[in-house]
């Protein structure tokens, strides 16, 4: 993180409103868990990435072998050869781009008509588009 000189906070964050506590709108006040007097951050831009949690599906289980959740692909000390990625939505394609910028022969098997379903209809055609551009 140094090297990236990326600043970490250890607390809970809040977005602050137009208030006589901030700044400015947007800004990020910190309420850090050492106790020390709160951070005032005034961002350019936030990204709020709060994690998340990989779902399954019923009678498919998770073995950590042959059947993996994001969480058991990051504990990987070796990439496959091949991986096949059940689902379509933003992090399968974002699993499915990075894989494939890394050599892995990717296929992405969704069951709605279209991959990020969730995104507008042109969001998803430039993304099949820069996907299939990639060769996966």
């Amino acid at each position: 993180m140094k090297q990236g000189k990326i600043d970490v906070f250890e607390g809970i964050g809040r977005i602050l409103g137009p208030s006589i506590f901030s700044p400015m709108p947007g800004t990020i006040s910190v309420e850090l868990n050492s106790g020390e007097e709160n951070e005032m951050l005034i961002p350019k831009n936030v990204v709020i990435a709060t994690g998340s949690r990989p779902r399954t599906l019923p009678g498919l289980d998770i073995d950590g072998e042959f059947v993996l959740s994001s969480d058991e692909l990051l504990e990987l000390e070796e990439l496959p050869k091949s991986v096949v990625i059940v689902g379509g939505g933003v992090i399968g394609i974002e699993w499915a781009s990075m894989l494939s910028d890394f050599d892995v022969d990717v296929t992405v098997v969704e069951y709605t008509d279209r991959i990020v379903p969730t995104e507008d209809h042109e969001i998803s055609k430039e993304m099949e588009r820069l996907m299939k551009k990639k060769g996966r």
